[in-house]
């Protein structure tokens, strides 16, 4: 709610003198109009005076002025004129149209916008005799619900001088100095100076965080559900405002953006009655003449693509709602937001003068709906004076205003949006106000998704010296007084995006919405579904600080916190609650990235790993940025599946997003988690987990069916981050050594021992598959022949002598050196045409796929680190070849455990094995 100025009471605008008393049932009183009705209109119009004048005989002349103030001082003073020659109709018959039902001399005069979303149509016209004349043919329609004249919701906003000198700024009552709140907040939490670090459960790195301007973002404990997630840029706001600063920089980045405009080529690129609404809309129009002082002078009254915050020269009102609910956090600069992943879709309502129109606020209600706003904000309300206490009835055409809010408002509620507003600063009691028929919508409007917001001081008490009440119409409260966030001023043309405090329930409204906004975000984090309007209000008034006693209103304050933690139980077990090991089993190896087995499928989604294993152990590398988690070029397709699987390290607790993203129609996926199925939504290919401590989990994506071409992209989002990116945090294992064979000597001359077959290519023809059946369970004519270097000694004169050349299929062992520890992780290298290598039984490089083309391929293992001590690693290549033919074995050093130096030479392996005498074998 825009609060009033001092000694001035809200809205304004022109008085008909000839008002009657009598209001008809739409809340139309008739009047003669100064013009002279039709005598006037014809006078104006000669042209068609001729062609109408049998139907200016039959027409009874009504005439019509609607009210604009709500009740203004005490609800008996003549309703005044908004400015605007409009009406607001709505039939129960949706097909009719308002402009047919008028004959064709006033249609050529009037302009009729319909809103699809509640079939409101808003009738404007060009002069104040037009719309008098029309009246008396739309109450001719057997189905009219609503006929009233377009009326005032708010009025000015304060200025900026009295946002920085809190003293007058409402009714001349002092706020309180920020400086003092902070103090006094520190001494009750016992907090450090320069910020709350007791209660701070997130790093922010904001400064008016870190200093306690923001004092409201500990007090509703909106850290404590950051800790779980801060939200998703899915979640759209529509700030239904007096626009905003665009280029501010705490604001600039946190905008939604209509996929479907292009901007500023001057067409309705998505066909939704809007020319390049980008960032929303401005239903009013901009400032057209300033004076002096850059205050507006005249406005345009067209309504606009920009929703800029053009409005007069000093008005911030939209600016600094906007930042409460998306400022952007952790840019080192200024504020944050409750909900800085969400975007805000800008809608401006006001004209250049501040005054705001109902036809605006449903035209921006109708916007918010068809475009994909999920939660609404709106500082939006009555124009009563302060203090304001009726005694009697309210007038009948109050009726009609909540008829026509409750009809734009349906919608939102039919979709399951939430409407956040403002309870209003006219320390009124709202629950005697309803009970006398009076309205103050939207908060008012009894609906299930809308949530009324009073203001509360920080010490939990309520801002009684501004804020309206009732327990049984204000839904609750939050914090109201000296709210720190964002500001700009336009004087004369020059403008300083920049920050303020600001008094009123119109900031307690958008902390509401960000809390909202956050809270629909976990919600809808495993469905995609952020249309939980209902369900979020009860969350939100259901965990409120328990000072409902003491508040005047119908819960308590605002815990963010809380209703976080009750969304995430609301998610039962669609949300798994996971915790980390804090350290790996011992093993012989690891490296960052994938151990990837292929199943035997049993049907399209099989998800049973006690298949047939086909082929089992290959290590799939990641390595940032070069090696994303991406999967593609599969080795087997068709009736297989494969398991990926690692230990994921995750570093922050709170709600974690895994997508697995593919354009392929094969290939169902399912992904576990500690043993924890995470349920995957087919529309967003994504599933989520809540992280109640950091460490290491077993992590295992299957896919079924994968076509050999698919691509799987493997994507994570933290409880921080509003968006998915490539994790890099996987971390595969070798065996535990106490599984792994220990060699003994064997007194060869050569540090590689070889077992192998000549293989009939004629019956059995070599495939991919035959390098892993090289295994020592096979019985081998050959032996324990020794070899010094695959490179150049895996030939057919070396294995088969006296033969002729033949298909060969074995394997090659080795033993590395414990006195050569690797300091540094290395990475293997491998060139041939058809062989694997493995170290302590994991399958670092598959290269059997040349088998099938007949072509040589280098590959290379990911950056090995290996556990330290004496113990020495087994080192197996196994070889399918049709031609034997050397296969040339080499390392690389690696940094950090992660990369290859791309300068780093290949060295020959066999520096790292057993040579020559003291050789070791196995059994």
């Amino acid at each position: 709610m825009f609060p009033a100025l001092p000694g001035q009471r809200q809205g304004s605008g022109k008085v008909w003198a000839e008002e009657l008393d009598v209001p008809n049932d739409f809340g139309v009183k008739p009047a003669v109009h100064p013009s002279g009705g039709v005598k006037g209109w014809v006078k104006s119009h000669p042209w068609y005076t001729a062609l109408c004048i049998a139907a200016v005989v039959a027409v009874i002349v009504v005439a019509v002025v609607v009210p604009l103030t709500m009740g203004g001082g005490g609800g008996g003073q003549e309703p005044t004129s908004f400015r605007s020659p409009r009406l607001l109709v709505r039939f129960g018959d949706l097909l009719v149209d308002a402009l047919q039902l008028l004959p064709p001399l006033l249609r050529e005069y009037a302009t009729n916008t319909r809103l699809d979303s509640s079939a409101i149509q808003v009738l404007d016209f060009v002069d104040e005799a037009t719309l008098n004349e029309a009246i008396a043919y739309l109450e001719q329609d057997l189905t009219l619900e609503i006929l009233i004249r377009d009326f005032m919701v708010s009025g000015l906003p304060a200025r900026a001088s009295q946002i920085i000198d809190v003293d007058g700024i409402l009714k001349g009552l002092r706020d309180g100095n920020l400086a003092s709140i902070i103090e006094e907040l520190r001494r009750v939490w016992g907090a450090v100076i320069g910020g709350f670090s007791n209660r701070r459960r997130v790093p922010i790195n904001d400064p008016y965080y870190i200093n306690g301007s923001q004092y409201y973002i500990d007090l509703i404990n909106a850290t404590g559900a950051w800790s779980l997630m801060s939200g998703l840029p899915n979640v759209v706001v529509a700030l239904v405002d007096t626009g905003v600063d665009l280029e501010h920089p705490d604001l600039k980045g946190q905008l939604w953006t209509n996929p479907g405009e292009i901007p500023g080529n001057g067409i309705d690129d998505d066909g939704n009655g809007y020319i390049d609404d980008v960032h929303g809309y401005d239903f009013q129009g901009g400032c057209t003449a300033r004076g002096a002082t850059g205050a507006c002078t005249s406005c345009s009254g067209r309504s606009s693509p920009s929703a800029a915050s053009e409005v007069g020269g000093t008005w911030y009102h939209g600016t600094h709602t906007a930042g409460l609910i998306s400022g952007a956090q952790n840019n080192g600069m200024g504020i944050t937001g409750l909900a800085p992943n969400a975007r805000l879709m800008v809608l401006k309502v006001s004209d250049c003068t501040g005054a705001i129109p109902a036809s605006a606020v449903f035209q921006a209600f109708d916007y918010a709906t068809r475009m994909g706003a999920h939660v609404v904000s709106a500082s939006i309300g009555g124009t009563y004076d302060y203090g304001f206490a009726p005694t009697q009835r309210a007038p009948s055409y109050h009726v009609q205003w909540d008829a026509a809010y409750r009809a734009a408002m349906s919608p939102m509620a039919a979709k399951g949006m939430l409407v956040v507003t403002s309870a209003g600063n006219e320390r009124i009691d709202m629950d005697a106000l309803r009970s006398l028929g009076y309205s103050y919508a939207p908060c008012l409007i009894d609906l299930p998704n809308v949530m009324c917001v009073g203001s509360t001081t920080h010490a939990d008490k309520p801002a009684s010296e501004f804020t309206n009440f009732g327990r049984a119409t204000v839904d609750i409260g939050a914090p109201g007084k000296q709210i720190y966030s964002t500001y700009y001023t336009n004087t004369s043309g020059v403008i300083r995006h920049t920050y303020a405090p600001a008094t009123g329930t119109s900031y307690s409204t958008p902390i509401v919405a960000g809390a909202a906004a956050t809270v629909v975000a976990l919600l809808g984090a495993i469905d995609g579904n952020f249309y939980r309007g209902p369900q979020l209000r009860e969350l939100l008034l259901g965990s409120t600080t328990s000072t409902a006693a003491s508040l005047p209103f119908g819960a308590g304050r605002l815990n963010m916190g809380a209703a976080m933690h009750g969304a995430s139980v609301s998610l039962g077990t669609s949300l798994p609650r996971l915790a980390g090991d804090v350290s790996l089993p011992a093993s012989t190896l690891s490296f960052p990235g994938f151990s990837e087995d292929w199943f035997a499928a049993v049907g399209p989604s099989s998800r049973d790993n006690a298949s047939v294993v086909v082929d089992g152990g290959t290590a799939r590398s990641l390595e940032a940025p070069s090696l994303p988690p991406i999967f593609t070029g599969w080795k087997y397709s068709g009736g297989a599946l494969v398991a990926l699987s690692a230990r994921l390290r995750l570093n922050v607790s709170g709600v974690w997003g895994i997508k697995v993203s593919t354009l392929s129609a094969s290939g169902s996926t399912h992904l576990t988690v500690s043993g924890a199925a995470l349920q995957m939504n087919a529309g967003t290919q994504a599933g989520a987990l809540l992280l109640e401590s950091t460490g290491y989990l077993d992590f295992e994506l299957r896919i079924s069916h994968p076509s050999a071409s698919a691509r799987y992209d493997l994507l994570l989002r933290g409880p921080t981050e509003s968006k998915y990116a490539p994790y890099y945090d996987f971390l595969s294992s070798g065996p535990d050594p106490a599984a792994v064979p220990v060699a003994r000597a064997a007194g060869l001359s050569a540090p590689w021992q070889a077992f192998y077959n000549a293989a009939d290519t004629s019956t059995q023809p070599l495939s991919p598959s035959s390098p892993a059946s090289a295994t020592p369970g096979v019985v081998y004519a050959h032996a324990g022949f020794a070899l010094q270097d695959p490179a150049t000694d895996l030939t057919a004169a070396n294995l088969l002598p006296g033969a002729p050349a033949s298909a060969v299929v074995g394997y090659l062992k080795a033993c590395t050196r414990p006195d050569l520890a690797w300091a540094a992780p290395v990475s293997f290298h491998a060139s041939c045409m058809g062989c694997q290598l493995l170290i302590d039984g994991v399958l670092l490089i598959d290269a059997s796929e040349p088998i099938t083309t007949g072509v040589r391929v280098s590959k290379s293992s990911p950056c090995v680190t290996f556990a330290a001590g004496a113990r020495p690693h087994e080192v197996t290549l196994r070889f399918a070849l049709a031609t034997p033919t050397g296969v040339a074995l080499s390392y690389q050093v690696c940094t950090a455990g992660s990369a290859r130096v791309a300068a780093a030479a290949l060295l020959p392996l066999r520096g790292l094995l057993y040579n020559g005498t003291g050789a070791l074998a196995w059994p």
